[in-house]
């Protein structure tokens, strides 16, 4: 995410008038409904008020707050929102006692990682502010803050430095809980997808005998933390090369897989994902974005020194597989109206006709694996033109038995179908990178 701030100045009298329309909507709330009003500010020192940070910092007070108001019941009657140079505002008449609103407020600036930013004032509905009783701290040094403020003992342009640290920090780290949420959700998508030929689903083990669903859930959450450490990683390291930037990766994927056998009692359930989507959040983490063509680029250059076959090969060539195969085929099967489920067995599908899976070479060879191979391709050739009648399930779920019975498994193919619906979830969530 760019560390550059958009300096906009708040002169005195910008503060002093956006004081007087605060005021005024005070007043004017508090006549219409005789109940107690909120007001949320931001606490930013210096003249720059306005700027992402302090923008993305407001709307995480906003969001706070208007959540706890509708946790405790407590009814909003108005909002009006405030904008000016001095810095947004957010005022709310509340159908609640002014005690407990004032109390709400106050769990909030102590207890949220930006709550130290946020300034929620009650009005009482005669008028009166209600005072919080103990004092805040300062910012910078964790000491009662009237005394530090009263005798300037910081300068502005420190308390301001610590004020982006908090916000960028606490941007960074929502954006890193929220790509390994979206991971984690992929890992679950593709293993839920049924049925898939040679592979766990929630209908039968495939072709393997020392895991099912349950081991791969197991798995999945506990590569939850692997996945954000990868994320912050990738951002922390953007200013280190490539390839030190990718060995900071590898030694969180070897921490990773020792996690992934503890959780599965030894079962390798996802050693190529830990490898695919571990570089997938670095990735992103490093650039500060999960548009496709940009995110995958950014792949290839973190992978670009690690040379193997298969999956892991795919992700140094930019995991070319996802970009022109995945991606278009999930486009397709939402275009049509398919469910979930089986917009996942479309993308398996054309991954499977169109990607040689190092996977299904070691466990049938490579002359089986390219017979199966062309099958699938001209399954998917005969579908595309109608002559293939039967369901995408129904066909699925033969080539499942004929998968089976000769001990197939395209292990590699399931880790593209998870990145595939990564990608695609992560590039539609703008929330991800905390905008």
């Amino acid at each position: 995410m760019s560390n550059t701030i958009d300096a906009r100045e708040a002169t005195l009298a910008d503060v002093l008038a956006a004081r007087e329309k605060r005021v005024a909507c005070q007043h004017d709330l508090l006549a219409r409904f005789g109940k107690p009003v909120v007001c949320l500010t931001l606490n930013i020192a210096g003249p720059v008020k306005v700027n992402a940070e302090t923008a993305y910092a407001f709307r995480v007070g906003a969001n706070r707050l208007t959540e706890g108001l509708k946790t405790m019941g407590f009814p909003v009657l108005a909002e009006e929102t405030l904008a000016s140079v001095a810095g947004k505002e957010w005022l709310a008449a509340v159908d609640a006692p002014a005690p407990a609103l004032k109390r709400l407020c106050v769990s909030l600036e102590e207890l949220d990682e930006l709550g130290r930013l946020f300034d929620m004032d009650v009005i009482a509905p005669d008028g009166w502010k209600l005072e919080r009783g103990a004092e805040r701290r300062c910012l910078v040094c964790g000491l009662p803050g009237r005394g530090c403020a009263s005798r300037r003992v910081h300068p502005v342009a420190e308390i301001q430095a610590v004020t982006w640290r908090i916000i960028r920090e606490h941007r960074l780290r929502g954006s890193a809980k929220r790509m390994a949420q979206l991971t984690v959700q992929s890992l679950l998508d593709e293993v839920c997808v049924t049925p898939k030929p040679g592979l766990v689903d929630r209908a039968d083990n495939g072709s393997h005998r020392d895991m099912d669903i349950f081991t791969f859930n197991a798995s999945a959450a506990a590569l939850w933390p692997y996945f954000e450490a990868c994320y912050l990683a990738g951002a922390r390291d953007a200013a280190l090369p490539e390839a030190d930037a990718f060995r900071r990766l590898q030694t969180l994927g070897i921490e990773a897989e020792r996690r992934m056998r503890a959780a599965t009692r030894d079962v390798n359930t996802h050693k190529g994902a830990i490898f695919t989507l571990g570089i997938l959040c670095g990735a992103a983490g490093r650039i500060g974005t999960a548009e496709p063509d940009a995110w995958l680029r950014a792949c290839a250059a973190l992978a670009g020194s690690y040379r193997a076959e298969g999956v892991r090969a795919e992700a140094a060539d930019g995991l070319p597989s996802v970009l022109n195969i995945g991606l278009p085929a999930l486009r397709r099967a939402k275009e049509s109206g398919l469910s979930l489920n089986d917009q996942g067995l479309s993308v398996l599908l054309a991954l499977l006709a169109g990607v040689r899976d190092t996977n299904m070479i070691a466990r049938g060879g490579a002359e089986a694996a390219e017979e199966v191979r062309r099958q699938a391709e001209q399954l998917l050739e005969a579908r595309s033109r109608g002559e293939e009648t039967r369901s995408l399930r129904d066909l699925m779920d033969e080539m499942n038995r004929a998968y089976i019975a000769r001990n197939l498994s395209p292990g590699g193919c399931a880790d593209l179908l998870a990145a595939t619906l990564l990608v695609d979830r992560a590039s539609q969530t703008p929330e991800l990178m905390g905008l």
